[in-house]
């Protein structure tokens, strides 16, 4: 598995996790294309799903419910500390 969808972003694990991926990427000495790829199909995903609040009001609402639930079941799961309700 080369890259798996998470719009997690305010998981700080994950972040630290995607910093040293991007540095292992585009540091000095990295000609892995592959990975490039893969990082910059990452950070693009994630910008769609922060930039989605400019949609329309039913689409913006359609997709906020679901991060709502996404957020709150990684709560139940002890995967989020904070209780987004």
């Amino acid at each position: 598995v080369k890259s798996v969808l998470s719009t997690d972003y305010h998981d700080d694990e994950l972040f630290e996790k995607n910093k040293a991926r991007w540095e292992k990427a585009f540091g000095d000495s990295s000609d892995d294309t592959d990975l490039k790829a893969t990082i910059a199909i990452s950070l693009l995903l994630q910008a769609a799903d922060s930039f989605h609040t400019m949609q329309h009001w039913a689409v913006y609402k359609k997709w906020t419910e679901r991060y709502f639930f996404e957020v709150y079941t990684a709560f139940q799961q002890g995967r989020a500390q904070q209780d987004p309700s």
